[in-house]
């Protein structure tokens, strides 16, 4: 038995492939392989520096720790579902994988490999969450799951082709697993209802977008709340004579309306500014 290595984990399993007959078998297998081994190459990463194996309706592929992880999970993941598109154009039914990731221990012997990482890998590749999370986007073929820590250490931060914004936070429980684990749709997203890290972030965009395309928030003319005190704005200050000559009356025609203020345009504010100071110089002449 060798030492153990920290690697990532991949595991891929088809859906719904109890329904493909048994003379399709061996050509939907071959595509996959295929398909594995084009899309790890096309990314860098040659037959050297990773391991595969068979699993009858899936693959379990182990990378070598010298992989940048961040490589798998951002290109990869796109390079794959990019090829997985275009084997299902000939295909009168296309296959559609959940392809899960985790990072962790393994160890290999004569027999082949294990750990609790390959475990745990293919507890969430077969869980409920991913199956569901897959037939909730008909036009996707491609859903991820992720380990939380592997989402926390490597998606999180971000990088080229990775998108983080994209994921969202679920718990996968049964058989032998409670944790909690990172869902994701390529090119797609979170399917629609399902109020995830991409619907909030367009929330902000769009609450932050908003806030920069309010009229009249230039220096001196932000609007006080309803009820505040009089809205100040960058227009001249009355000549002292009038303000003194006027009193009371000039103070009140200076204070425009705060609701009838919010309505109109900056201009406008200006010119509605100009009327009431005449109107009090005129009111200081005939007093």
């Amino acid at each position: 038995m060798s030492d153990a290595l920290h690697q990532l984990v991949v595991c891929a399993d088809i859906e719904r492939s109890g329904s493909i007959r048994d003379t399709a078998r061996p050509a939907v297998r071959e595509g996959l392989h295929s398909l594995f081994i084009s899309s790890l190459t096309k990314v860098g990463v040659g037959p050297l520096l990773y391991h595969k194996e068979d699993r009858g309706d899936g693959v379990l592929v182990l990378v070598e720790p010298s992989v940048p992880k961040a490589r798998l999970l951002g290109r990869w993941i796109l390079e794959i579902n990019e090829q997985l598109r275009e084997l299902n154009q000939d295909r009168r039914r296309p296959v559609r994988l959940r392809l899960g990731l985790h990072c962790g221990e393994v160890r290999r012997d004569g027999a082949g490999v294990s750990g609790k990482a390959i475990d745990l890998t293919f507890r969430l590749t077969d869980s409920d969450v991913a199956r569901e999370t897959l037939a909730e986007a008909p036009d996707a073929t491609l859903v991820v799951i992720v380990s939380d820590w592997l989402f926390t250490d490597v998606v999180a931060g971000g990088g080229p082709y990775i998108e983080s914004r994209g994921y969202r936070r679920v718990r996968v429980t049964g058989r032998s697993v409670d944790a909690d684990a990172w869902v994701y749709v390529p090119r797609i997203g979170v399917p629609t209802g399902d109020a995830g890290n991409a619907k909030e972030s367009a929330k902000d965009n769009a609450k932050e977008s908003a806030k920069e395309a309010k009229p009249g928030t230039e220096a001196g003319t932000e609007r006080e709340p309803d009820g505040a005190r009089p809205v100040e704005t960058d227009a001249p200050a009355e000549p002292a004579c009038a303000q003194a000559a006027a009193g009371t009356v000039a103070d009140e025609r200076r204070t425009i309306n705060t609701e009838v203020y919010n309505k109109i345009g900056r201009i406008d504010r200006v010119a509605v500014l100009g009327v009431v100071k005449n109107s009090s110089i005129r009111a200081a002449d005939d007093e």
